[in-house]
C-alpha cells in the first residue's frame, strides 16, 4: 500500500468571518455583518464574493494602517 502524503501545516489564505475575527483576537462572534459594515468603512477589507472569505493578508495590511491612525477614528469599535 502506497504511504499517504501529509499536506504541510500552512495557515490558511483565506478566512472566513468567524475564523477572521479569532484571527484579530475575537471570539467567532465578533465580526458580524454590522461590524463588519462599520470596520469597512475605516478600511478593513471586503469579503470575496465568490470565496465568501476575506483574504488574511489583507487582514494583516489594514490591522498595521489601523493601528497607526489618530485615536478619533477608533470610532465604534474602540480598538478593543
Amino acid at each position: 500500500m502506497a504511504e499517504r502524503r501529509r499536506r504541510p501545516d500552512l495557515p490558511p489564505c483565506w478566512l472566513a468571518n468567524g475564523e477572521g475575527a479569532q484571527y484579530l483576537g475575537y471570539s467567532s462572534s465578533w465580526l458580524s455583518p454590522e461590524r463588519l459594515a462599520r470596520l469597512q468603512v475605516i478600511g478593513f477589507p471586503t469579503i470575496d464574493s465568490i470565496l465568501e472569505r476575506t483574504e488574511r493578508e489583507a487582514i494583516d495590511t489594514w490591522s498595521d494602517r489601523y493601528r497607526e491612525l489618530p485615536e478619533e477614528h477608533d470610532g465604534p469599535e474602540h480598538r478593543q
